[in-house]
């Protein structure tokens, strides 16, 4: 067990940078929750083509830095506040958070939540500084892939809450 969150631990920080976002405590807490609970790669890819039109606000094709940004931190505040990730897959996924980690996200964390967001931004929409579909989608397999600690192509259990955690961005020293 102590092993497995050790790696989840080191692959939230080298994939997701320093907002790290579950710590053992919170990914414990969050197992009872999403049992049985299974996200499919089809289901991150359909979502992922769903929220292109949502993120790309001003409908002009890409995402820029921005609205990336902006997408995160509304993204982040809706799980939070609603105490749930929904995935548009081929059919709705409701992943829970533990009744703890709801309510809102504080202006600091909306100012770090932007600020990693924008700085991740630039690695994922490569020299042009601009998302296109095709770029949008990868990036959201590659989290996938990311959190997908046995490359089984779902994700369960402990990977699941990790997923719900990623999206609520909930930060490490919370506790």
């Amino acid at each position: 067990m102590k092993r497995s969150l050790g790696i989840i631990a080191g692959a939230m920080v080298i994939g997701f940078g320093a907002a790290g976002f579950a710590d053992n405590t919170r990914t414990e807490l969050a197992q009872a929750i999403n049992v049985g609970t299974v996200i499919k790669k089809a289901d991150i890819r359909l979502d992922a083509e769903i929220r292109f039109a949502e993120v790309d606000a001003n409908s002009d094709g890409f995402i820029s830095r921005d609205e990336y940004a902006g997408s995160a931190v509304v993204m982040a505040s809706l799980a939070r506040f609603n105490g749930e990730v929904l995935i548009d897959g081929s059919y709705a996924i409701t992943v829970s958070l533990p009744e703890e980690m709801i309510g809102r996200v504080s202006m600091g964390e909306r100012s770090t939540i932007d600020a990693v967001a924008r700085s991740s931004f630039s690695y994922m929409a490569g020299d042009d500084g601009l998302m296109n579909r095709r770029e949008w989608v990868a990036a959201r397999l590659a989290e996938f892939a990311a959190i997908d600690f046995n490359k089984d192509g779902a994700l369960h259990g402990d990977e699941v809450n990790v997923f719900a955690l990623r999206v609520a961005r909930y930060p490490t020293n919370a506790v």
